[in-house]
Formats: structure tokens, sequence, C-alpha cells
């Protein structure tokens, strides 16, 4: 439970109705715990009722939930601001929906905001919410601490919001974070948000220049679509930049990236990266970071080996954590890599075939000997393997546990977590692991283990986007 203060208790109040409650038979329908229960702390039990970030209103759902079981529930609910906080808000609306987001918002008082705007694929130019329900929602937009637009192919809202006209510009003194999935976003549409002062966190579906952004603000930068130039570009103009997740693109109509084109930044500690063509790994080539701790690497290039080992060199990197999500077929490029980063605690990669990089794991005490969680995808084809080679493997996953769980004598961290993928045709060595009398245990000294099928799915992603956050909406 996260930590709170209670004000002044009206405590002989209190002390009275608690003699009349405990007066009462346990079996009386009158009596529930609950009612022992300051309103405050009351309060504090319904914030952890809130399963999802961005609330509908709906009355199968905390808070309405709660605010629907009795009078007192529903007072406490009411005096319980941060209960309202958050708000997912559809366009276009009915008049009974409108009256209800601006009764949620109003319970929330005071109280910080984060706020969902989806608007609807219909077009929306004709409906009165562009002239009557945004006006009135904008009356909250002191309190936005965090705002999220998924947007239908009019692109009206934004437009209205962020752009030149300015029709409806939102007065955000205190918001920290913006969401924006805009699809395709037309020439004619320039966008601003310059007059956001307090802009850290900027997630984006797709970035063009002509968008005015204050990025020596930032803090946290996310894109699934720029091209590398772009990258550079931003990376250059964003000395306060301390987390960065991006899909990159190559636009054939430019040119190449110019050699001399390198980008210092000593602040940047996580970088995300997925590359989706080869000329785009020149980023690497071109982005000196010496202070970064955490790299992720997802590439459809298999001959990133090079520019890897050049990157860690020239940045004079320590790596902290390292995700490789590449299709390279053999795992002795992965050693070649990691041989460069001893000071790894994390790692997880996805390998086609994993023999030498676990026959390297053991005996080895200055080949990766901080490394405390490994996470290893097999994305081969493993029907084909040998009876002989699958045993073997076996046994060097459980020597490979045995050996970094029992070396700190020889200045090797012990190895805490380890997590094996297989594909589905993979499921007879996931049961030979599970019944492992080693495995177990070292299960039961307190390794967390776990060996598991590919259920199909796509684990790799790397970045939480703006478009992710519409289909969710969509779900709830």
């Amino acid at each position: 439970m996260s930590s709170f203060s209670l004000g002044r208790l009206p405590c002989r109040e209190f002390e009275d109705k608690t003699q009349t409650i405990l007066l009462l038979d346990k079996d009386d329908p009158r009596f529930t715990p609950s009612l022992l229960l300051p309103p405050e702390i009351l309060g504090e039990i319904f914030t952890h009722c809130l399963e999802q970030e961005m609330l509908s209103p709906d009355p199968k759902n905390a808070p309405l939930l709660l605010y629907n079981v009795c009078r007192r529930w529903r007072e406490v609910a009411l005096s319980t601001p941060s209960l309202w906080g958050s708000l997912a808000i559809h366009f276009p609306s009915h008049q009974s929906r409108r009256n209800t987001y601006q009764n949620w918002l109003s319970r929330a008082r005071n109280a910080p905001l984060t706020i969902f705007f989806e608007e609807a694929w219909e077009d929306v130019v004709h409906s009165p919410d562009s002239t009557v329900t945004i006006p009135t929602l904008l009356e909250s937009s002191p309190q936005w601490r965090s705002l999220k637009l998924a947007l239908g192919p009019g692109l009206h809202l934004i437009g209205l919001l962020f752009g030149d006209s300015k029709e409806f510009s939102p007065t955000v003194p205190f918001l920290e974070e913006l969401t924006l999935s805009v699809g395709s976003l037309p020439h004619h549409v320039s966008l601003s948000f310059r007059d956001i002062p307090k802009l850290r966190h900027f997630t984006l579906d797709s970035y063009r220049p002509e968008m005015q952004v204050p990025w020596r603000q930032l803090t946290m930068f996310r894109c699934a679509k720029i091209i590398v130039q772009d990258t550079l570009e931003i990376l250059r103009n964003s000395c306060n930049l301390v987390d960065c997740s991006l899909r990159v693109y190559h636009r054939f109509q430019f040119p190449g990236v110019p050699a001399d084109s390198r980008v210092d930044h000593p602040r940047l500690e996580s970088l995300a990266v997925d590359f989706k063509d080869r000329r785009t790994a020149v980023l690497l080539d071109r982005l000196n970071a010496p202070a970064l701790k955490s790299l992720t690497i997802r590439s459809v290039v298999a001959a990133l080996t090079e520019r890897f080992l050049s990157f860690i060199s020239h940045s004079s990197i320590q790596l902290h954590t390292l995700t490789i999500i590449s299709p390279l077929r053999s795992d002795a490029h992965i050693v070649e890599c990691l041989k460069a980063t001893p000071s790894l605690v994390h790692l997880k990669v996805s390998v086609a075939r994993a023999q030498t990089l676990f026959a390297q794991l053991i005996g080895q005490p200055d080949f990766l000997p901080k490394l405390e969680s490994l996470h290893i995808i097999l994305d081969a084809e493993i029907r084909h393997v040998s009876p002989l080679t699958t045993s073997a493997s076996t046994s060097l996953v459980v020597g490979l546990l045995h050996w970094r769980w029992t070396s700190q004598a020889l200045l090797v961290a012990q190895l805490r977590s380890f997590r094996l993928v297989y594909p589905p045709s993979g499921m007879h060595l996931v049961n030979t692991l599970q019944l492992d009398p080693e495995v177990h245990r070292l299960q039961t000294e307190g390794m967390v283990v776990s060996v598991e099928s590919w259920d199909g799915t796509n684990d790799s992603d790397i970045l939480f986007t703006a478009s992710s956050l519409s289909r969710r909406a969509r779900r709830q």
C-alpha cells in the first residue's frame, strides 16, 4: 500500500460510532467490518481497487461499482478525488454520456488528471461534440498531468487542440505526459506543443519534422515511425533525454547520413531501437552515449555484430541491461557481442540455437561475471533436432544453472532468474527441464526458473505506442 497521511480525525464522533457498531451482533445485516474503518483509510483502499490506468464510466468496475454499494461508500467515494483522476472520453458521444463525463470530472475536484481522448472513425466535423463537449472538458485542462489522444482519420480533435488555429487552445501548466496516435498526418496540418511548459514524456506513433516540440524539456521520447536522419537531429536537440524508444525507417528519396554527423549525448541512459532496414543501423555508428545503462536492439538485419561492437567501444559504455532480438542464425555472434559487455546484470536474447552461449556461461568467470537474470528465446524449428542434441542441450542448461548458482567463490554473481522459451515443437524439452531434479533443487533454494513453450505471440516488441493505447481502450 502506498504511503499516505491522515488529517485530524473527529475522534469523539468516531468513538461513538465504533461503540454503536460493536454492540451490533455479527449476524446483524447492518454489521460490516468496513464500518469500523475511518473514511480516509477506506478511501485509500478504494484507490487500490482501480484496475486500469484509463477508466471508462462503467457501473461494473470501480469507482462506480464502489459508489453504488451503499450510502457510506458513496460518501467516501465522493470525498476521494483521486478515484476520479482518470477518464477515457470517446467522440462522438450522446448527451447522457457527456453529462457522465462532466460529473466524473467534477468529482475529481483539484486532483491531477489522466485524460484519454478517443476520436471515432466517423466524421466529427458535424458532431455537436466539437462545439459543446470540448470547451466543457477543457475547463479541467489546468489539472491535466497526462493526456492521450487516439485520433480518427479526420484528425479534427488534434487540430482543434494543437493546430495552427488553436480554436480550443488548452491551458496545460502541469501537463507532463503526452501520447498521440495521429496516423498519417496530412501535410497541411501543422502541430505545435511548445506551449506545454512541463512536458517531459512524449509518445508518438509517427513523427514529422514540421512538428514543433520542446525537445530540450523532454526526458522520455518514444516513436513508432521515424527516419534515421530525424532521429539524429532529435537526439542532438534533446540534451536532457534519458529514455528513448524508436522504430527507425529509411526513406529512399532521402540522401544517406553524412559521415561527420556524430551526436554526443551524455545523459541518455536507456535506448530501445527497432531497425527496419539495414541502412538504419548507421545510427549506432553516429551516436555516442557514454551514460547508457540499458540497450534494446530489435532488427530485421542479421549483420549487426561489427556495428554493435563499435558502438560499445567508441561510447565506452558500461551496460547494465541488454536485449537483442535479431535473426542471427548463430549464437557465436551473440557471444562475441557479450564479451564486450562484462558489466551486464540482465540479459534477454533471441537466437536460433544457444549451445555456444550456454557453454560459454559455464566455467568462465570472466564471461558476464555480474549476470543475475538470463532470458533466452529460441526461435528455431526444434522438431529437426536429434535426440542426442536434445539431451546435450538439457545437460548444458542444467550445468549452467548449477554453476551460476554455486560459483560465488570465483567472484561470479549468483544467477537469480532464468527464463527459457522454446517454440511449440520443443515441448518435450520443456517437460524434460521442468522435471529435472537439479532444476527443482535450485528452485527450492531460491532461483526463479521458468521453462516454457512459445505460444506464437511476439513478446519482443520494444515500443509502447499511442496506437496500442487506442487498441487497448477499444477492448475496455
